[in-house]
């Protein structure tokens, strides 16, 4: 599942991420996570209730498990941004729904670390490597993570709108979900995450 919050799932961006997990092998459904009215005229509004979030995502990830012709395959989460909070709180509260995820640019730095211990799913942050504070964020919470790993893409900035930074993302997310999800041996032509 791709979530979008500040845009929409039809953005460029995530629509790159699918195509890209797609060529893998990987099915994905993108899911707006804001109503029109929240993200009027382009402006990421977050519901000011973080709760509502993390019950929309919640409600999604169990209607994958629970739909009869999607709950028997594997289950994997990408996300980008301010709406990684809400969704690692989701997994959090039953961790047994995801089996991998994969978090670009995360605002990791709000999420309890009673929230990141109980993150029981592979976990790679994706981070570029001009995107400071997320960056600095992203390495404090690795180590209260269960199985987690820290992909570093240089010159990327928060958006990875850089020439081929949104694709490293995507050869990134399409490695971590093979090898979790459908357990494929990694791609050797893709530089491993890097541990921090």
């Amino acid at each position: 599942m791709v979530f979008s919050t500040g845009s929409t799932r039809e953005s460029p961006r995530y629509r790159l991420i699918s195509r890209a997990l797609h060529h893998a092998g990987v099915a994905t459904l993108r899911c707006d996570l804001l109503s029109p009215t929240e993200r009027h005229d382009g402006l990421t509004q977050l519901p000011a209730d973080s709760r509502d979030l993390t019950e929309r995502i919640a409600t999604v990830i169990h209607w994958i498990a629970t739909y009869p012709a999607t709950r028997g395959l594997h289950r994997g989460l990408y996300v980008a941004g301010a709406g990684s909070e809400a969704v690692l709180e989701a997994v959090a509260a039953d961790p047994d729904l995801v089996e991998a995820i994969v978090v670009r640019a995360g605002h990791l730095d709000n999420v309890s670390t009673l929230t990141l211990a109980s993150i029981r799913a592979p976990l790679l942050l994706v981070v570029g490597s001009r995107d400071e504070t997320v960056l600095s964020a992203n390495r404090a919470a690795l180590a209260h993570f269960e199985t987690a790993d820290l992909a570093v893409v240089p010159g990327a900035t928060d958006l990875f709108g850089e020439p081929g930074a949104l694709e490293a993302v995507g050869r990134l997310a399409t490695d971590w979900f093979k090898r979790w999800l459908l357990g494929r041996a990694t791609d050797p032509s893709t530089p491993p995450a890097r541990r921090w």
